[in-house]
């Protein structure tokens, strides 16, 4: 047990798979989850959408707040080589922001990811005693999305958050780690991004996020149904709007702590996935950006 307890604190200290940008932001939060438990190859499509409540300052609080809406598609596979896992991820932005009556929409490709993951455990066939399985990895985020401060419709400069990319190369790295005991299991995940600035000089704060359910897979009719429910916490350094002097940029970086729930339905050929995230405490942008929920949705074709 000090193994295991040892393997559970490395998969929190390497922190999480890829994590967003700021409030809503230009990239989305792909976790592999009980999916890492899986040694073979799938292809997949991802559907998140997150809604925000946000302030421009603290005397705007008792007037009506913008809300904000952040919809990602994303192609996303996984490629196995041995005790090598080959990830890939493309996403595609559809952002759309209520303020004063006025509708602000963005769309387009967002940043795409790759990551090298190696099996550090898996499963020793034993299937009546305890089962680990840990991969870690790194991984670099291109800057595929577009980003510019041009002027949108409303007359209003394109807010870093609602950049369909962030112009920046950024650095990753993450581990998973799954416990199980028959049909009960644990998933840990965690990763960290350390962002770097963008032509326009602005720079998103490095990130954190970790993951933490319980689940238990029910087979039925050739089909195994998991469903798994747990914490998920994420966290953002402050942003700087012009990195060269170090100027922070304000109403940004801090936290949020969510609340999840989801199911997993697996044959031997597909994947499906719906998961629901409720926000239980968070404090982003000086209290003025406030996260509502995130919905996850996806299908997958396993190999």
């Amino acid at each position: 047990m000090k193994r295991i307890f040892l393997l559970i604190l490395l998969a929190l200290i390497a922190g999480p798979v890829v994590a967003c940008n700021t409030c809503g932001c230009s990239a989305s939060s792909p976790y592999l989850g009980i999916l890492s438990q899986r040694g073979g190859s799938f292809l997949g499509l991802q559907h998140s959408y997150r809604w925000f409540e946000s302030y421009h300052d603290a005397s705007e609080q008792a007037m009506p707040p913008g809300k904000e809406q952040f919809q990602t598609l994303q192609l996303w596979g996984s490629y196995a080589i041995g005790r090598l896992r080959l990830l890939a991820i493309l996403p595609y932005q559809y952002n759309l922001k209520q303020e004063d009556g006025v509708h602000s929409r963005l769309s387009g490709l967002g940043d795409a990811t790759l990551l090298v993951n190696l099996q550090l455990l898996k499963p020793n066939g034993n299937c009546g005693g305890w089962q680990q399985f840990l991969q870690a990895g790194a991984g670099i985020k291109m800057p595929t999305g577009a980003y510019d401060n041009s002027v949108l419709g409303s007359g209003d400069e394109l807010a870093p958050s609602m950049q369909a990319g962030t112009g920046s190369w950024d650095y990753l790295a993450n581990a998973n780690y799954t416990l199980r005991h028959a049909d009960w299991g644990f998933n840990l995940e965690g990763s960290y991004t350390l962002t770097t600035p963008n032509r326009q000089t602005y720079k998103y704060g490095n990130r954190l996020s970790s993951a933490l359910q319980a689940f238990r897979e029910i087979p039925w009719k050739q089909l195994r149904y998991i469903p798994a429910a747990g914490l998920r916490f994420e966290q953002a350094e402050q942003d700087y709007d012009n990195y060269p002097s170090r100027s922070r940029a304000a109403y940004t970086g801090g936290y949020f702590l969510y609340a999840t729930a989801g199911l997993h339905v697996y044959s031997q050929k597909w994947g499906a996935e719906l998961g629901y995230n409720l926000p239980l405490t968070q404090h982003y942008g000086a209290d003025l950006v406030q996260a509502k929920g995130r919905l996850e949705l996806g299908i997958l074709r396993l190999f």
